[in-house]
């Protein structure tokens, strides 16, 4: 009687505990439940009203190494989260927040490294990318959107833009490929000469001129005629080399060129140039007529 009294208790006492601590290895060969007493995987975790975190794994000193919290966030060395995924890292020290190791390790394209898509997996925009240790030519970062040609829930096969590696110091596009300011909406640079590239256009390449997205349009009469002759004879073309590049080129100095064609951002505008060129020919044209009809006159009057 005693003995039957004294296991009640004890049992009694385990199932009412709080707590349960053990010291060394333990193996659980079922299911495991922490805040659940039907746990349906190896391991089930269920927060109370009260827990800020589904899991929290701490360093010796306190610190968050990985945690869970109630919102379905994680993060890694950081604590609160700021994102569904938040990652601390210090770059200046060395060290990489995220690396994927999920790329094509050839110049061909397979899959995609990492996608970009709606909360149900569907309309995915993705980037690939390329590597190949044996060449210089290959090695790429490719951009695929994703358009309503391609299966709501497949990868984007919209091949949109690619950085890509021909040499082990060129490139052919950059983005924001020098320490200088970038002051145009697309700045293509040679690799060594910043804005120093090439672009191959099989069709003409413009600025619009439709007059419905124009406005306070007015004529150009013989003052402006005039003042773009002046202009015109005032130009001092020069012959030059861009700095890290060998190759002479022919053209203007920038603060030498008339204000009417600079851009204010380092550049000539061909199309200012050319409307002045333009202006320059037409009045040209109107002192030839001018003359013709003189001469004409005279020839008359001579008769």
């Amino acid at each position: 009687m005693r003995l039957a009294l004294w296991l009640s208790i004890f049992f009694l006492a385990i199932q009412a505990s709080a707590q349960t601590r053990t010291s060394g290895d333990a193996t659980v060969t079922g299911a495991m439940g922490a805040g659940t007493l039907t746990p349906r995987a190896a391991l089930e975790i269920g927060l109370h009203v009260a827990d800020s975190y589904a899991l929290k794994v701490s360093s010796p000193d306190g610190s968050a190494l990985y945690l869970l919290d109630r919102s379905a966030k994680a993060g890694l060395g950081v604590t609160p989260t700021g994102a569904r995924l938040d990652v601390s890292g210090r770059a200046d020290a060395g060290e990489v927040g995220l690396e994927l190791r999920a790329g094509n390790s050839t110049s061909s394209l397979t899959s995609a490294q990492i996608a970009f898509g709606a909360a149900n997996g569907a309309y995915r925009h993705n980037i690939r990318s390329r590597a190949t240790g044996t060449q210089s030519a290959g090695n790429a970062l490719d951009f695929y959107l994703w358009t309503s040609s391609d299966a709501v829930y497949s990868l984007g096969s919209s091949y949109v833009m690619s950085l890509q590696g021909s040499t082990t110091t060129l490139l052919g596009v950059h983005v924001s490929p020098s320490t200088q300011s970038v002051t145009a909406e697309l700045v293509v640079s040679s690799g060594t000469v910043y804005a120093g590239g090439i672009i191959l256009a099989a069709d003409a390449v413009g600025a619009p001129c439709f007059s419905d997205i124009k406005h306070d349009l007015g004529r150009l009469e013989k003052k402006e005629r005039e003042a773009a002759q002046a202009e015109l004879l005032a130009l001092r073309p020069v012959s030059f080399r861009y700095k890290g590049d060998l190759l002479e080129r022919k053209g203007f100095v920038y603060e030498e060129a008339p204000a009417s064609i600079r851009d204010g951002r380092g550049a000539i505008v061909l199309d200012e140039r050319l409307l002045n060129l333009e202006l320059v020919l037409q009045a040209a044209q109107g002192r030839i007529e001018r003359l013709t009809a003189e001469l004409t006159h005279l020839e008359r009057r001579g008769r």
